[in-house]
């Protein structure tokens, strides 16, 4: 939530993208057991349409929102496989996985193609460093500003006054702009 005009900023990852954090969750989930009926995946919050409705059912229009593809790098001053026992110790989904994996008896099989992926990926020159890039998408959200009848922070009493606003060619309806409408 956030006041009228201000913004939501989130980074995403991306479902079935080919860099690092949609292929550890393809891995993993071949090892987890599966989520619980109803269960809807955060990783739907990186694709576009899914974001559009989802805002849209708060009441911000598409306009409103804006998407650009972005990279994180995974920095990591050890080897790929200390980074993977690193995700496997903080993790959630490579906790789980490992975990269920430990039960089941192919953690060693999951830690390999974890390993592969980390090594296949990394961009550091040096054997000691690891440096993975993985796109998210960047989704930003502006609120409209409210015109109409809105309450104002700031009011004297905001539960009692209620304020009748323009813009009136700001972009922001300012108290300046208002007149009391009653209590």
């Amino acid at each position: 939530m956030t006041k009228p005009g201000g913004r939501i900023v989130m980074g995403n990852w991306i479902p079935n993208d080919p860099t690092l954090v949609a292929q550890i969750l393809k891995i993993s989930s071949a090892y987890s057991p599966p989520p619980p009926e109803g269960f809807i995946s955060p990783m739907t919050w990186g694709v576009e349409s899914n974001v559009i409705e989802r805002f849209a059912g708060a009441g911000i229009p598409k306009d409103r929102i804006s998407f650009v593809k972005d990279t994180y790098t995974f920095s990591f001053h050890a080897a790929p496989s200390a980074l993977v026992e690193t995700f496997r110790k903080f993790y959630g989904p490579t906790m789980n996985a490992f975990e269920a994996a430990d039960k089941n008896g192919p953690a060693g099989d999951l830690q390999k193609e974890l390993e592969v992926l980390f090594s296949s990926q990394n961009k550091s020159s040096r054997e000691d460093a690891t440096s993975i890039p993985a796109t998210f998408l960047r989704v930003t959200v502006t609120r409209p500003y409210r015109l109409g009848s809105i309450d104002l922070p700031g009011a004297a009493n905001p539960l009692s006054s209620r304020f009748l606003c323009t813009a009136g060619g700001s972009p922001k309806p300012t108290l300046a702009a208002c007149s009391t409408i009653g209590a």
